[in-house]
Parts: structure tokens; C-alpha cells; sequence
């Protein structure tokens, strides 16, 4: 093999251990429950339903530890309805 082979065999392995790292960092970030504000996805929709996805988020943080009970229960929280 030509030193100039080498060279570019090097720099392969070494772009991929880069690539390697800066996927652990990205990993190793705090825990989250809003994935699509931590993706970035908002980017993607109209400013309406940014607002939707927001609203329904803090209804369902606020309704949350009530829900427990019908989940335990396999019953159905009608009084959500209404909220939707």
C-alpha cells in the first residue's frame, strides 16, 4: 500500500470514532418527556397547531394523576371529553 492509502484508511477510522462520540453526547443528555421540543420537530407545523400540541400537553399534566385510577380501573374518564 502507497502512504497516501494509508493516510485516507486513517482518516476513515478516525471520521468514524468522531461520528461515534458525538452520537454518545448527544445521548447522555438529560431525560426528557417533550421529545418533539427536544428534536426539534416543532419546526415541522404550523404555529396553530404548535399551539394545539402545547394546550393538550397541559391538559393532560394537569389531568395526569387522575387518569391513574381508570387506568387501574380500565375505565374510561368521561369527564375528559369536554376538555378535548
Amino acid at each position: 500500500m502507497r502512504h497516501a492509502d494509508l493516510l485516507i484508511i486513517m482518516n476513515q477510522r478516525l471520521l468514524s470514532l468522531n461520528n461515534q462520540f458525538e452520537l454518545n453526547a448527544l445521548a447522555k443528555r438529560e431525560p426528557t418527556t417533550d421529545v418533539w421540543a427536544r428534536l426539534g420537530y416543532d419546526k415541522f407545523l404550523r404555529p396553530e397547531f404548535i399551539n394545539k400540541r402545547l394546550a393538550t400537553k397541559a391538559m393532560m399534566e394537569k389531568i395526569q394523576p387522575d387518569l391513574i385510577e381508570h387506568v387501574n380501573n380500565t375505565s374510561f374518564p368521561f369527564y375528559v371529553k369536554p376538555l378535548i
